[in-house]
């Protein structure tokens, strides 16, 4: 750029000195001596144009120039920022650089003391441990413990509560219950200390004598207490070898029931036992149990109302309860569900009849009663027996206890 100035310096004096010939060459054509020939006035002439020449010539070198110097004034300021958008860039590069350094600086500071580490690790493991004062520390300690262990049952032997033999309870199962503490401290120690009781939760009952014959230890039993709507499965655990023990009456057995699983609220509430005491396999032939009677023979019969005539089909009792009886007819096809058999008849079994003394207990433990013969219909005329259907189902026989 400083030289484009400089060259437009020269055009600018060079235009100078032809405007100050073209004024000479015009003055002399203008003004001649008066002794001027005509071959002199054509010169100055001459140069007259050659110096208006000259002038324009350097007129268009001075506007080329200027151009040229505008063009180099705009080159210089895109490069001049060019050069500042460089530094600024140059700049940051720096910091990022130094930022880098200290980086590097301090990762190479880490990753020598974590090597100085390792290698004192690698020290450590290699070299073999001495446990010897260790050892001795452990020795001493054990020897201070006996000792103080020594001295410890010497005083308590001296000082401890002592208790005649004759006073110590030992029980034979853990964990008990402490129910109730009679006695207080400063108290003296007579008659009853504390009760004590079983920690596991146990049901309390007893039977009849001909029902505790049908019970076995470990049978099931349904444990229900209706107002707090429970119900849970226990086993018998004990059974009483005799009546009137555990203080129930002497006409009945004791026996205890084990919950598996007792909830807390049914400590000291009365509950409901059933022990299912006998069942059928399935599906049976069931008749009421005042249509089995016995014939002449001895042998169990029923009477099955064939419509227009009845049939005496010879029968095998089995369980009973809730006042029907199994039975198996002696023929296969003889009597079947849907049949209707004769009730109410004179010489219906017994349920002490049936075969082996099986009885069939209700609800309480009693006996159903016997039907009897059937009422009157409204015509005034009173059959002799009215008829049942024979069912296909039989009940379990169950013994409720109280």
């Amino acid at each position: 750029m400083a030289l484009a100035q400089s060259e437009l310096a020269g055009k600018q004096s060079a235009f100078t000195a032809a405007e100050s010939a073209r004024a000479e060459a015009q003055r002399r054509v203008d003004q001649p001596p008066p002794d001027t020939r005509s071959v002199e006035v054509q010169s100055a002439q001459s140069a007259l144009s050659q110096a208006t020449g000259n002038i324009a010539a350097a007129n268009e070198d001075i506007v080329a120039s200027r151009s040229a110097l505008v063009a180099a004034e705009a080159s210089a300021r895109s490069a001049v920022a060019q050069v500042r958008t460089d530094a600024r860039a140059a700049r940051r590069d720096v910091t990022q650089a130094r930022a880098e350094l200290r980086r590097a600086t301090r990762a190479r500071a880490n990753a020598a003391r974590l090597a100085g580490l390792a290698q004192a690790r690698v020290t450590i493991l290699s070299s073999p441990d001495d446990t010897a004062l260790q050892n001795e520390i452990v020795a001493a300690t054990q020897l201070d413990l006996a000792r103080v262990n020594a001295e410890a049952n010497r005083v308590a032997a001296k000082a401890a509560i002592q208790v005649p033999a004759d006073e110590l309870l030992f029980f034979p199962t853990l964990p008990l219950r402490v129910d109730s503490v009679r006695l207080k401290r400063g108290d003296t120690g007579a008659g009853r200390a504390m009760t004590v009781s079983n920690s596991e939760l146990a049901a309390d009952s007893s039977l009849s004598i001909n029902d505790a014959k049908l019970v076995r230890l470990g049978a099931p039993v349904v444990i229900e207490e209706q107002d707090l709507r429970i119900t849970v499965q226990g086993r018998v655990s004990r059974i009483a070898d005799r009546p009137g023990t555990d203080r129930v009456d002497p006409t009945r057995v004791y026996f205890e029931v084990t919950p598996s699983q007792a909830p807390a609220k049914l400590v000291g509430a009365s509950v409901r036992l059933t022990i299912k005491v006998e069942s059928t396999k399935g599906k049976v032939l069931a008749v009421p149990l005042s249509a089995v009677t016995v014939g002449a023979d001895g042998r169990p019969r029923v009477q099955v109302d064939r419509g227009s005539r009845s049939e005496y089909v010879p029968v095998v009792p089995g369980l009973a309860a809730n006042g029907l009886v199994e039975v198996r007819p002696s023929r296969a096809g003889a009597l079947e569900v849907g049949d209707l058999v004769v009730v109410g008849v004179k010489g219906s079994i017994s349920p002490g009849a049936l075969p082996g003394g099986t009885t069939a207990p209700g609800a309480g433990g009693t006996t159903p009663p016997t039907p009897g013969t059937g009422t009157a219909p409204a015509s005034g005329t009173a059959p002799s027996a009215v008829t049942a259907p024979v069912t296909g189902t039989a009940p379990s026989t169950t013994t409720p206890a109280p």
